[in-house]
């Protein structure tokens, strides 16, 4: 049903729902690698989440045929709707912060939603069969949703209105913050200037995107209601390629920047160190930058932790194991290793295990175990990916490579 709808509508209505769904996907790929040790990211997840539904829900309703997916979308997510601005304004304050801790207080923000979800329960509760009766006539005669009130508390209207004024207001109190906040973080000696400057730009656009996509939400609800939603709409199609577009400007910066989940990570001070009496690993990083980088310190421990624990053996080991041992914020880790190692976390995870390959391959280890027993031993899943990351790295098979060795007359022990 979705695909029919696609196909049959003009441009920009294609493009709210194309955006609406790659939207809805990149979030849940947001919220997957950042759930266990980045809350701050998690709250720009569930804001795309919502935004996504908000824009697939409005598509349906106003140029699909599908009375199914109307019923299914119609209404049952407004209540999220008023957790944008919330959302957005825990994102904005945590990533200024470098803390995604909630307090009591913080609550009040939710009793928006918590009323609006409260007058909801009479039309939750209705048979389905009565849900297909609202979608058929919107289908019919779109100018009927200002006549549909499906909320106890208040108007479709008053629903309609409410929504954009709430976020809008969000989005200007997340500005003040951000203006407020500005100087104070340029002269913390603890924070990364670059990252620092790279995010407070990813949060300008961000706040003004959605200042421009509530603006033109807020146009064309008033334009419906003062009218009809009918003519209202049709005079606001320019508008909604504009939209479009803008929005989806969020997806793209976070698709070919994913260092913005970095946030602006601030130094711990105070923390016990990582103890092993092992030597110091040497950096990767160039040495003209290294002095002046906060983070230099804990990027050390994080090597020196790797290189005694060895952590990369568990096949399951990910960033987040790094965070919970060394008791560091997950995207400090992931800034040290990006930022600091001049590394990806893939990239170094797989140099970590075939170079402990390359070490029992060496070892008297050969002689016991198989060529698949090492890679596993190593910490590859299978044995395919053993042969295949070995390969791209050292340019030989394991097989090839002891070979190698021994043609180079090389004695192993």
């Amino acid at each position: 049903m979705f695909l029919i709808d696609y196909i049959c509508f003009p441009y920009p209505h294609v493009m709210l729902l194309t955006v609406s769904l790659f939207t809805l996907f990149l979030s849940f790929v947001v919220l997957k690698n950042n759930w266990s040790g980045n809350k701050t990211a998690v709250y720009l997840s569930f804001f795309l989440q919502i935004t996504a539904i908000y824009g697939i829900t409005h598509y349906l309703i106003l140029y699909s045929q599908s009375a199914f997916w109307i019923a299914i979308f119609y209404n049952h997510f407004t209540a999220l709707m008023l957790l944008l601005g919330p959302l957005l304004y825990f994102y904005v304050r945590g990533v200024i912060n470098d803390t995604s801790s909630l307090t009591k207080k913080d609550l009040l923000h939710f009793i928006p939603a918590l009323i609006h979800g409260i007058g909801l329960i009479p039309y939750l509760i209705l048979p389905f069969e009565e849900k297909i009766k609202i979608a058929n006539s919107i289908i019919l005669d779109i100018d009927v949703l200002t006549q549909i009130n499906v909320n106890y508390w208040y108007s479709a209207g008053t629903s309609f209105l409410t929504r954009p004024i709430h976020l809008l207001i969000y989005a200007i109190v997340s500005c003040y913050l951000v203006w407020t906040n500005y100087k104070l973080k340029t002269e913390d000696k603890d924070i990364p200037k670059k990252q620092l400057a790279f995010s407070y730009r990813w949060i300008v656009i961000l706040l003004t995107t959605v200042i421009l996509l509530t603006l033109g939400f807020l146009y064309i609800t008033v334009s419906s209601l003062s009218s009809k939603p009918s003519i209202g709409l049709e005079k606001s199609y320019p508008l909604y390629l504009v939209m479009g577009l803008t929005f989806c400007s969020i997806s793209f910066f976070l698709l070919l920047f994913p260092t913005i989940l970095y946030g602006i990570p601030r130094r711990l001070k105070n923390r016990r160190p990582f103890e092993n009496n092992e030597n110091q690993i040497n950096y990767k990083w160039e040495k003209d930058t290294a002095p002046n980088e906060p983070f230099a310190e804990i990027a050390q421990q994080i090597l020196e932790y790797i290189k005694t624990e060895k952590p990369f053996l568990d096949p399951s080991f990910s960033i987040s194991d790094i965070s919970f041992a060394l008791k560091i914020p997950q995207n400090h880790v992931s800034y040290c290793i990006h930022e600091i190692l001049n590394t990806r976390f893939p990239k170094l995870k797989s140099e970590l295990r075939v170079q402990y390959a390359i070490d029992l391959l060496e070892s008297n280890s050969k002689e016991v175990l198989t060529i698949e027993a090492i890679g596993e031993k190593s910490g590859f899943k299978t044995r395919s990916n053993f042969y295949t990351t070995f390969k791209d790295l050292t340019g030989v098979t394991p097989s090839e490579y002891i070979e190698n060795q021994k043609k180079k007359g090389v004695h192993f022990a």
